[in-house]
């Protein structure tokens, strides 16, 4: 009985998948279940495969796409007249965009990477540049250039000086200013 019940709701609902059955006859996919499960599965549609929409994502041309990309959002930060950014993934990620796809499959796009892993600057080297670009703006301003000075214009705080003194001594004496 509950057998040719099954097979007559099969029948009357073709497209139907076993989920979809089983809300149409709860009592009856219920007392199949519980009494006879193999001839259940063995009489019930296929599962379906479940595409979701996604599509499978090439990532060697994703890589050959996004990489000049993203030189050239470098490029435009290195050459940028205002206060340096620091080069970073996330920040280059924002610019374009794209930041959590680079931040979560950068092991996808291995030029990328390696152009990131070959460009992205340090805290130090960071602060070194910006050392250099307040250097230049004060030149530009006609202003002494002063430890306390480029440090502001720069903005670094004091307690990163230390690792970088060094550089800014040097950097004041291609100035001629120390």
């Amino acid at each position: 009985m509950y057998r040719n019940e099954w097979l007559s709701l099969l029948k009357n609902n073709p497209g139907k998948g076993k989920t979809e059955l089983r809300q149409m006859d709860k009592v009856l996919f219920t007392w199949l279940y519980r009494n006879d499960r193999e001839w259940l599965n063995n009489n019930s549609p296929a599962k379906k495969r479940v595409n979701n929409g996604y599509i499978r994502v090439d990532w060697d041309s994703r890589d050959k796409e996004i990489l000049p990309k993203v030189e050239g959002v470098v490029k435009d930060m290195l050459n940028s007249k205002e206060k340096p950014e620091r080069i970073s993934i996330s920040r280059i990620g924002g610019k374009l965009g794209i930041r959590a796809l680079l931040e979560k499959h950068l092991d996808k796009l291995p030029r990328t990477r390696a152009y990131l892993d070959s460009v992205k600057e340090s805290d130090k080297d960071f602060r070194i540049r910006r050392i250099k670009w307040a250097i230049q703006e004060l030149e530009k301003e006609g202003q002494e250039l002063k430890e306390w000075r480029i440090l502001r214009k720069a903005g670094i705080r004091k307690e990163y000086v230390n690792s970088i003194i060094d550089d800014i001594k040097i950097s004041l004496i291609k100035f001629n200013q120390f």
